[in-house]
């Protein structure tokens, strides 16, 4: 049985403005993938929360924080506004499990309604929340929230309190029913406004410059034409790999490098070897929260920085080194207005006479437990033998659009876990295990043999892909 207790709510800061850069860019991508890409989840509470500490615990954090209180509007010319309200009411399900029921399966399937369902982005607020209950006694939260309201690392800012303390001890969720303290981190409307700033606009266009310069380097395109498109059109798979954990523990021992650099090199090998163009280009999400003010917000702040690595007639080593040097740039030049980056990057496409293609994406979703060099490292003999773990699961597929090439690493312990998402009218299922199966044997040959080649050849010289090559603006 499920019920409804609506949650009053009351915060400062009611206004209406212009999205954010973060929310723009998550906007757009909501929008082609038709979807409010929830994130979220469930979580056992202790025994000693009941549903009122629920209450004052989303009440408070409801008001605290500017991003769950608001929601879209619409305009007549096509623009879109975020709106912010300083009180409302938000709804929470209480669902009770029969006696003879698992609270925790209740608590997932739950948790899939709350993703499953339409949401409305003019009418809804941005925090979908319920309460398994048993016995009168409350077992697990689940919630879910949309995009525009936070991104990954948005969440364990927002866990840090509120919400987060109904899971340690009830003393501390008492705490909550004090006044709500400033949020620690910039809201979305202080984001607007230091983008609006002359600060900010000298950082957009700084930004744009080195865009320019980096797309000076590549050819348009990142795959070439294929007849392997399928039906439904957009595939995905989910890649283990025990082998290419233990592979990356030996590089990172014998390199000092972290684990992220490592695998973008090892993607842009594969991706090189496969579409047969070198530099690879790729779009990599960067959390942008070492900026000022953004460390703490609970908001999307995530943009993608553009990234080019040139891994021809090198080491696999030094495809590392310039990986690592790329990202450095690549994160500092991924905080920028999306809208007129789109166009910038149009524009680039008319003066060339060809549309630019930047549709690979690579996010590491890792926490820094998974990334940072540890000292361990394996045995060939161990190595040899992971190998035979290796496995790939297809699906679900979808006629719904997603990026062209997507590549997702998720903090699993002890693998590699990889979701592989593409568009096969350009990178069909042969080519997708093609690549997964080049990604990693490129970090298996490598795990123990600083001199293990890329075996990338050189791309295009300048000079013959047209005229924009070698130009600065």
């Amino acid at each position: 049985m499920t019920s409804i207790v609506m949650v009053p709510f009351q915060g400062e800061g009611a206004a209406v403005a212009e999205l954010s850069w973060g929310q723009r860019e998550i906007w757009a991508a909501m929008r082609s993938q038709q979807y409010w890409l929830p994130i979220g989840g469930v979580a056992p509470l202790p025994v000693t929360q009941d549903v009122d500490a629920v209450v004052r615990a989303l009440g408070w954090s409801m008001g605290r924080h500017q991003s769950l209180r608001t929601r879209l509007r619409f305009e007549p010319d096509g623009s879109v506004r975020q709106v912010v309200a300083d009180h409302g009411e938000v709804p929470l399900q209480v669902v009770d499990v029969p006696d003879d029921g698992d609270p925790a399966q209740t608590a997932d399937e739950v948790n899939t309604r709350l993703r499953s369902n339409d949401f409305d982005y003019e009418h809804d607020w941005p925090v979908r929340m319920a309460v398994v209950r048993q016995h009168g006694v409350v077992t697990h939260l689940v919630g879910q929230y949309c995009h525009l309201a936070l991104d990954g690392a948005g969440l364990p800012a927002l866990f840090m309190d509120g919400l987060g303390a109904l899971v340690l001890a009830k003393a501390e969720a008492e705490a909550m029913a004090e006044p709500t303290p400033e949020p620690a981190g910039l809201p979305p409307l202080a984001q607007v406004a230091w983008q609006q700033s002359d600060a900010g606009r000298r950082l957009n266009r700084a930004t744009q410059r080195h865009w320019r310069r980096q797309l000076a380097r590549l050819p348009a395109r990142r795959f070439a034409d294929t007849d392997g498109e399928r039906q439904p059109r957009h595939w995905q798979a989910s890649f283990r790999s025990p082998a290419g954990y233990l592979a990356t523990l030996s590089i990172m021992a014998r390199t000092g490098a972290d684990s992220s650099p490592i695998l973008l090199a090892a993607v842009a090998v594969a991706l090189a070897t496969v579409t047969g163009r070198n530099p690879t280009a790729l779009q990599v999400v960067v959390h942008n929260r070492f900026r000022p003010g953004l460390a703490d917000s609970v908001s999307p702040i995530a943009q993608t920085g553009l990234c080019v690595i040139d891994v021809a007639d090198t080491t696999f080593d030094d495809a590392i080194e310039r990986a690592r040097q790329s990202t450095v740039s690549t994160y500092l030049n991924a905080y920028y207005d999306p809208d007129e980056m789109t166009e910038m990057v149009a524009e680039i496409g008319r003066e060339r006479g060809e549309d630019i293609d930047l549709g690979c994406f690579f996010n590491d979703r890792r926490g820094p437990e998974h990334r940072e060099p540890t000292g361990a490292t394996t045995t060939p003999q161990r190595l040899a033998d992971a190998l035979a773990e290796t496995t790939i699961r297809w699906g679900p597929h979808s006629d719904i659009p997603v990026e062209r090439f997507f590549f997702h690493i998720d903090g699993v312990p002890n693998t590699l876990a990889i979701l592989l998402q593409t568009d096969t009218r350009y990178l069909p299922p042969d080519d997708m295990r093609a690549f997964l199966d080049e990604f990693e044997s490129t970090l298996v040959r490598a795990a123990f043999d600083p001199t293990t080649r890329t075996n990338v050849r050189n791309g295009p010289d300048v000079a013959e892909i047209g005229p924009f090559y070698g130009r600065s603006r």
